[in-house]
C-alpha cells in the first residue's frame, strides 16, 4: 500500500509542477527569483522541476522569476520570448537606461505591473503619490496593493508606518515611464538593422570607423515618426547625414530628468521646423538617401545628456 500511496503522491506532483527544459533560447534561461519580503508564500519552490513562464502567466497569483540576459538579448527579444510587456520589464528592474549586460538577471512579474522595492523610510503613502493611479484613486491603490501583497495588516499601523526597507510590493497594472524611445519606422514581424552600432566597414568610404547609431533600411519615402515627444532643434542639411532632424527630450528617469537627443538622417523630406514641439510618433519626415547613403534608409542616432552616441537597443521598444 505504501508504494500505491507513494506512486499517487509523484503523480500529483508531476501534474502540479510540468517539467521544462527548453522554454527560453540560446543563451539565457530563468530561474526562480528573490523574495518578496511580505508575501514568501507567492515565490515557487526552488526544487526542479519548474513550469514555464508561459504557464506561470496563467496564475492568479503573483510569481517572480528571474531572467539571466544573455549575450544577443535586447529588451524586444525578451518581450518576445516572455509575451510580457517591456514596461513591466523596464519598471520591475528600476532600470531608465535598460542596459543589458550578458549575465545581468532581470526580474520579471508573470502579471503586468511593477515590482517595486521599497526605499528606506518609505510608507505605503509615499509610494502612493508615486503613481498615476495612487493620486486619482488613493483607496483604490491602497486597498489593492495590500490585498495583492497579503500584507500583515496587524503590522500595518497605518498608511503612514514606515515598511521594510529592500522588501518588494508587487504594483498591479502599474508601470514607471522611463526613457523608452519607440521605433522611428513603421515595420512588422522583426525590425531589420542593415548596420548596426559600434564599428564598421563603411560602405562608401571603405575604412574602419565607428557607427553611431542603427541603419534601418525602408523604401523611398517611407513615413519618420519622433521616437519620443520632444522639440525639433536642427532641421537641414549636415554633411554625411544629408537630410537631417534634431529633436530634444526631456525624459524622466530614477533620478529626474535626463536630457537627450535623436537624430534622424538621410531623409529625402524634412516636414517639421526648428522650434517646434512634437509629439511621440508624429510624422517628422521622409525615408531617403541624401548625405553619404548607399540607398534609402533611415539613419537612427540617440545621444546622451554629454553628446555620446549610445546604442539605440537599450532605449527602444
Amino acid at each position: 500500500m505504501r508504494w500505491i500511496k507513494f506512486t499517487v503522491h509523484c503523480l500529483i506532483a508531476l501534474m502540479v509542477l510540468v517539467p521544462f527544459y527548453s522554454y527560453l533560447e540560446t543563451e539565457s534561461e530563468a530561474s526562480v527569483a528573490i523574495p518578496l519580503g511580505y508575501r514568501p508564500s507567492l515565490l515557487l519552490s526552488s526544487t526542479s522541476p519548474l513550469p514555464s513562464f508561459d504557464r506561470l502567466r496563467f496564475l492568479d497569483r503573483t510569481v517572480i522569476m528571474n531572467y539571466v540576459v544573455g549575450a544577443h538579448d535586447t529588451l524586444w527579444g525578451i518581450h518576445q520570448k516572455l509575451q510580457m510587456d517591456e514596461d513591466t520589464i523596464r519598471s520591475s528592474n528600476m532600470d531608465d537606461s535598460m542596459s543589458l549586460t550578458p549575465g545581468k538577471i532581470l526580474r520579471v512579474p508573470n502579471h503586468r505591473g511593477t515590482l517595486y522595492q521599497v526605499k528606506t523610510g518609505e510608507t505605503l503613502e509615499d509610494i502612493r503619490k508615486k503613481f498615476a493611479w495612487g493620486r486619482r484613486d488613493p483607496t483604490s491603490f491602497t486597498s489593492t496593493v495590500l490585498a495583492m501583497n497579503e500584507y500583515p495588516l496587524p503590522d500595518l499601523q497605518s498608511t503612514q508606518h514606515p515598511m521594510e526597507a529592500d522588501s518588494y510590493l508587487f504594483l498591479p497594472n502599474t508601470t514607471i515611464k522611463y526613457w523608452a524611445l519607440d521605433i522611428p519606422i513603421d515595420f512588422t514581424g522583426r525590425l531589420r538593422i542593415s548596420s548596426g552600432f559600434g564599428s564598421r566597414f563603411h560602405p562608401v568610404l571603405h575604412v574602419r570607423r565607428r557607427h553611431d547609431g542603427w541603419d534601418l533600411p525602408r523604401p523611398y519615402g517611407s513615413p519618420v515618426h519622433a521616437a519620443q515627444g520632444g522639440k525639433v532643434t536642427f532641421t537641414g542639411w549636415s554633411e554625411g547625414y544629408g537630410n537631417l532632424i534634431i529633436l530634444t527630450h526631456a525624459i524622466k528617469s530614477k533620478n529626474g530628468y535626463n536630457i537627450i537627443t535623436t537624430r534622424y538622417g538621410h531623409l529625402s523630406k524634412i516636414i517639421v521646423e526648428a522650434g517646434q514641439h512634437v509629439r511621440q510618433g508624429q510624422l517628422i519626415g521622409r525615408v531617403g538617401s541624401t548625405g553619404i547613403s548607399t540607398g534609402p534608409h533611415l539613419h537612427f542616432e540617440i545621444r546622451d545628456s554629454s553628446g555620446r552616441p549610445v546604442n539605440p537597443k537599450n532605449f527602444t521598444h
